[in-house]
């Protein structure tokens, strides 16, 4: 019966009627593909991609206000063409179906745009031929609550699976103010087909929504399974040109009510420094609310992909860490899964710490089942084999719903099961402090250890720089180690916890570089003295000298309740012949004995050697010269002699030594 129902409502989504189709005034059912693509500021423009025969050498957008339906004040931008193209590095193998007939990409911008506006456009031919109405709405210039929606992977390559792609989308339009739609790949089955781009474009409702969206590895095949680049995918979407250089069109950002919204190419490995470097740029240069991030291929998988996932993680983990990402929003594994807050692939339960990964399930009706329980622990939401689609709003903290397929009843869309639903603390907030001073700021910053951990601590700082300083790094001249890096995304950030990374023993030189907003910057320097009392050292000496080899005594008084002495090292010349590594038992001994090898030395030779020890940091504290002259080489009966008579010779000494003391 389930499954009788659910064909039923497969039938109704797909009668109920989807298509597009141009007006009656149409420029010609031969331009077509239309669809809204953002620009890089949604509050004042927008971009707009579409298709047609060649015939067509010059049409328009024509738009206006929502209330202008008579388009009696609308304005007019001439599209720009470009000859439908492959570039000369396809594989030579790469096969393509139904682009070899002649057709232009025409891309235009709609700039100069009233913000929290809601707009009609149509293309035309300026001969009053037109297609119908395309919609979408501008964002706003100031942090207002706004949501979008979010699928993946709905891979068109048949109508039942378009349809049900493009019924959530209905569905959520209608009852959840959608200001757009973000797409993280795997749109089109094969980017090299044709017919697969025209599903998305005939069954989905690109008429009533801005597109966002974002190369995945099925754009990137050709008819079959060979991989080729992301021009097919930039020739179906105008999307924004500010991204690197070799991936441009397929990573790109835009904002939208103040949230900085960054897309990845995670299918072009070629250029990935690249990529890296551009993502740290724009996340440092762009003020925000929110940072949300679309890539397709998924950190912490448990599908078919998730080796995929560990990859992709390890190249762009620690760089989400870095910029503070708030949410990234991904796919390809085809199950739904959300994780915990996440630093360096571990969960955080800190406040304004960590970021959230959700792999979007998806949208068609190619599902793969769970079968790597790796992420378990860090999922805190998971299931497979489903149709979803996830509302997510921006506002005070950050809300995310993800729901089924719905019903419809007539005209009236109805949400489907709600699978799953949090709400995330909002990272960036804080009152700017008109006061503020660069030398008052500059002056507020101390070190200090966590005693009675020496090695620890933190650098902290007056909280008036929220606003004014970019960012604060802390290096320790000692080690030229890089302590870390503090970004001002709200007023909390007043310190850097250390853990491990101060110098006992010494006074440690703290480097500090401010950032500020306005390109300036400064560098700081601290001092935080480490020193301890660790004790003496008094001697080093040699006994048990043989013909090749002695035993190394040190003449000592340590403190027993610092882990101080890292090391003892005997040197000859520059090479280092023993390292002995002090353990804690040995910070109780005032006589210490060291064996050495017995190839140390030749027969009647006299060498000088360097005693030295070494603290936990690795530095020199103390260093003796010693020689040493080795005996004549003996026999085995001879030297048994020689240590019987060294034992006697030993004893006699301790009894006149105790005899001397009873007097």
């Amino acid at each position: 019966m389930k499954k009788i129902l659910n064909t039923l409502i497969i039938v109704v989504m797909i009668a109920v009627g989807f298509t597009f189709t141009f007006g009656v005034n149409a420029a010609s059912s031969d331009v077509y593909n239309v669809v809204t693509c953002p620009s890089e500021d949604m509050a004042t423009s927008m971009r707009v991609n579409w298709q047609s025969d060649t015939d067509f050498t010059d049409l328009k957008v024509e738009y206006t206000v929502a209330t202008d339906t008579e388009y009696k004040n609308s304005i007019t931008v001439n599209g720009v063409y470009r000859s439908f193209s492959r570039q000369n590095g396809d594989p030579k193998n790469a096969v393509y179906n139904g682009f070899s007939t002649p057709r232009h990409i025409w891309n235009a911008e709609l700039t100069g745009l009233s913000p929290k506006t809601k707009y009609i456009y149509r293309i035309t031919d300026g001969s009053k031929n037109y297609t119908d109405n395309y919609s979408f709405e501008t964002g706003g210039l100031n942090d207002e609550e706004f949501s979008f929606l979010f699928m993946t992977d709905p891979q068109y390559y048949e109508k039942i699976g378009a349809s049900k792609f493009n019924f959530m989308t209905e569905t959520h339009l209608q009852n959840d103010d959608i200001k757009f739609t973000f797409i993280t790949g795997d749109i089109s089955d094969k980017g090299g087909d044709s017919s697969y781009w025209e599903m998305f474009y005939d069954k989905s409702s690109l008429k009533k929504t801005v597109f966002a969206t974002t190369v995945g590895n099925h754009e990137y095949y050709d008819k079959g399974t060979v991989t080729t680049d992301n021009l097919i995918y930039n020739q179906f979407f105008n999307n924004p040109q500010n991204g690197p250089e070799h991936v441009k069109g397929s990573s790109y950002w835009f904002v939208y009510n103040k949230a900085l919204f960054i897309m990845l190419d995670s299918e072009d490995k070629n250029n990935l420094v690249e990529q890296q470097q551009w993502f740290r740029n724009v996340c440092n240069n762009i003020e925000c609310s929110y940072i949300i991030v679309g890539t397709h291929k998924s950190s912490f998988a448990g599908a078919e992909y998730a080796e995929d996932g560990k990859y992709f993680y390890q190249k762009w983990g620690h760089i989400f860490d870095e910029c503070q990402v708030d949410l990234v929003l991904s796919g390809h594994d085809h199950m739904y899964a959300r994780t915990k807050p996440i630093i360096n692939g571990e969960v955080v339960d800190e406040d304004y710490k960590g970021t959230t990964y959700i792999l979007g399930g998806s949208a068609g009706i190619k599902y793969y089942p769970k079968k790597d329980d790796t992420n378990l622990d860090k999922w805190d939401c998971h299931f497979d084999q489903r149709t979803v689609c996830s509302v997510i709003t921006l506002g005070e903290n950050l809300k995310v719903k993800t729901y089924e397929i719905g019903s419809v009843d007539g005209t009236k869309y109805t949400r489907g099961e709600l699978k799953d639903s949090c709400v995330l603390q909002r990272k960036r907030f804080g009152t700017i402090d008109t006061t503020f001073t660069k030398e008052e700021f500059e002056k507020s910053f101390t070190v200090k250890n966590n005693m009675p951990d020496l090695t620890s601590g933190s650098v902290s700082w007056s909280e008036k720089g929220y606003g004014y300083v970019k960012n604060v790094t802390v290096t320790n001249l000692n080690s030229k180690e890089r302590l870390g890096s503090v970004s001002f995304i709200n007023n909390q950030a007043t310190k850097l916890d250390v853990n491990g990374k101060f110098w006992i023993g010494e006074i440690n030189q703290i480097q500090v570089d401010i950032a500020y907003k306005d390109g300036t910057s400064t560098q700081l320097l601290l001092e935080l003295n480490n020193d301890i009392d660790w004790g003496t050292i008094n001697s080093a000496t040699a006994t048990n000298i043989t013909s090749s080899t002695f035993t190394l005594v040190i003449n000592a008084k340590f403190n027993k309740d610092v882990e101080y002495i890292d090391r003892i090292r005997l040197i000859e010349g520059d090479s280092v012949r023993k390292n002995y590594f002090l353990k804690a038992e040995d910070l109780e001994k005032e006589i210490l004995e060291i064996e050495l090898s017995k190839n140390l030395m030749e027969p009647l030779t006299t060498k000088t050697y360097k005693v030295q020890a070494m603290n936990v940091n690795g530095t020199i504290i103390w260093e003796q010269e010693l020689t040493v002259t080795s005996l004549k080489e003996l026999s085995e009966e001879a030297l048994y002699q020689y240590e019987m008579a060294n034992i006697a010779f030993k004893a006699m000494i301790d009894n006149l030594l105790k005899a001397l003391l009873e007097e």
